[in-house]
Protein backbone atom coordinates (compact mmCIF):
# COMPACT_ATOMS: atom_id res chain seq x y z
CA UNK A 1 0.00 0.00 0.00
CA UNK A 2 1.34 3.43 -1.00
CA UNK A 3 0.56 6.86 0.40
CA UNK A 4 1.50 10.47 -0.32
CA UNK A 5 4.00 11.53 2.32
CA UNK A 6 4.40 15.13 1.15
CA UNK A 7 3.14 17.29 -1.67
CA UNK A 8 4.31 20.62 -3.10
CA UNK A 9 3.96 22.48 -6.39
CA UNK A 10 7.09 20.74 -7.67
CA UNK A 11 7.21 17.34 -5.99
CA UNK A 12 5.10 14.49 -4.68
CA UNK A 13 6.81 12.08 -2.27
CA UNK A 14 5.20 8.64 -2.16
CA UNK A 15 6.05 6.05 0.48
CA UNK A 16 5.06 2.46 1.13
CA UNK A 17 3.45 1.20 4.32
CA UNK A 18 5.74 -1.24 6.16
CA UNK A 19 5.55 -4.67 4.60
CA UNK A 20 4.68 -3.38 1.12
CA UNK A 21 6.99 -3.01 -1.89
CA UNK A 22 8.48 0.52 -1.81
CA UNK A 23 9.33 0.20 -5.53
CA UNK A 24 5.77 -0.60 -6.61
CA UNK A 25 4.60 1.07 -9.82
CA UNK A 26 1.56 3.32 -9.56
CA UNK A 27 -0.49 5.78 -11.57
CA UNK A 28 -1.90 9.08 -10.42
CA UNK A 29 -4.01 11.87 -11.86
CA UNK A 30 -3.41 15.57 -11.28
CA UNK A 31 -6.42 17.86 -11.36
CA UNK A 32 -5.46 21.50 -11.64
CA UNK A 33 -6.70 24.91 -12.55
CA UNK A 34 -5.23 27.01 -15.30
CA UNK A 35 -4.70 30.43 -13.75
CA UNK A 36 -7.04 32.95 -15.34
CA UNK A 37 -9.36 30.28 -16.77
CA UNK A 38 -11.04 29.09 -13.56
CA UNK A 39 -14.47 30.45 -14.45
CA UNK A 40 -14.59 29.53 -18.13
CA UNK A 41 -17.00 26.64 -18.74
CA UNK A 42 -15.51 23.72 -20.64
CA UNK A 43 -18.87 23.13 -22.36
CA UNK A 44 -20.73 25.96 -24.11
CA UNK A 45 -23.79 25.94 -26.37
CA UNK A 46 -22.90 26.09 -30.06
CA UNK A 47 -24.31 29.18 -31.78
CA UNK A 48 -25.93 28.99 -35.21
CA UNK A 49 -23.26 28.82 -37.91
CA UNK A 50 -20.42 28.69 -35.40
CA UNK A 51 -17.77 26.00 -35.57
CA UNK A 52 -15.71 24.77 -32.61
CA UNK A 53 -12.27 24.68 -34.17
CA UNK A 54 -9.03 24.12 -32.29
CA UNK A 55 -7.59 27.59 -31.57
CA UNK A 56 -4.85 28.75 -33.91
CA UNK A 57 -1.36 27.88 -32.72
CA UNK A 58 0.34 30.21 -35.24
CA UNK A 59 1.58 32.66 -32.59
CA UNK A 60 2.94 29.84 -30.43
CA UNK A 61 4.70 28.23 -33.40
CA UNK A 62 6.22 31.59 -34.37
CA UNK A 63 7.43 32.16 -30.81
CA UNK A 64 9.02 28.71 -30.64
CA UNK A 65 10.69 29.25 -34.02
CA UNK A 66 12.15 32.51 -32.71
CA UNK A 67 12.96 31.13 -29.25
CA UNK A 68 13.54 27.34 -29.50
CA UNK A 69 14.92 27.40 -25.94
CA UNK A 70 11.32 27.83 -24.71
CA UNK A 71 10.14 24.55 -26.29
CA UNK A 72 11.22 22.57 -23.22
CA UNK A 73 8.50 24.41 -21.26
CA UNK A 74 5.66 23.14 -23.45
CA UNK A 75 3.35 20.48 -22.06
CA UNK A 76 4.33 18.13 -24.90
CA UNK A 77 8.08 18.42 -24.32
CA UNK A 78 7.66 18.03 -20.55
CA UNK A 79 5.54 14.91 -21.18
CA UNK A 80 8.08 13.51 -23.67
CA UNK A 81 10.95 14.05 -21.20
CA UNK A 82 9.07 12.35 -18.35
CA UNK A 83 8.08 9.46 -20.64
CA UNK A 84 11.68 9.01 -21.86
CA UNK A 85 12.94 8.99 -18.27
CA UNK A 86 10.29 6.56 -17.02
CA UNK A 87 10.25 4.28 -20.09
CA UNK A 88 13.59 4.60 -21.96
CA UNK A 89 12.78 1.49 -23.97
CA UNK A 90 9.97 3.38 -25.75
CA UNK A 91 12.34 5.93 -27.28
CA UNK A 92 12.47 9.68 -26.95
CA UNK A 93 9.65 10.67 -29.30
CA UNK A 94 6.06 9.57 -28.61
CA UNK A 95 3.96 8.52 -31.60
CA UNK A 96 1.63 11.48 -32.20
CA UNK A 97 0.10 10.26 -35.46
CA UNK A 98 -3.35 9.64 -33.90
CA UNK A 99 -3.34 13.05 -32.21
CA UNK A 100 -2.38 14.72 -35.50
CA UNK A 101 -5.20 12.86 -37.29
CA UNK A 102 -7.67 14.09 -34.65
CA UNK A 103 -6.43 17.69 -34.98
CA UNK A 104 -6.82 17.42 -38.77
CA UNK A 105 -10.36 16.05 -38.40
CA UNK A 106 -11.41 18.81 -35.99
CA UNK A 107 -9.51 21.57 -37.82
CA UNK A 108 -7.22 24.21 -36.37
CA UNK A 109 -8.70 27.69 -36.74
CA UNK A 110 -7.08 29.78 -39.47
CA UNK A 111 -8.39 33.33 -39.99
CA UNK A 112 -7.26 33.20 -43.63
CA UNK A 113 -9.64 30.35 -44.42
CA UNK A 114 -12.14 30.52 -41.56
CA UNK A 115 -12.75 34.29 -41.33
CA UNK A 116 -12.84 36.28 -38.12
CA UNK A 117 -14.37 34.74 -35.02
CA UNK A 118 -18.14 35.10 -35.26
CA UNK A 119 -18.04 35.80 -39.02
CA UNK A 120 -18.16 33.16 -41.72
CA UNK A 121 -14.98 32.78 -43.74
CA UNK A 122 -14.29 31.35 -47.18
CA UNK A 123 -15.41 27.76 -47.54
CA UNK A 124 -12.78 25.12 -46.86
CA UNK A 125 -12.15 22.24 -49.28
Amino acid sequence: MLYVDSLSTTEMAVRAVDGFNPDAAFDYVVFGLRIGFEEIPSVKPKREGEEAFIPSMAEERALLAERPDLRRYTAFDRFAAMRAEAFPELGAEPDTSRAKALVAAIHEYDPATDGEVGRPGPSRP
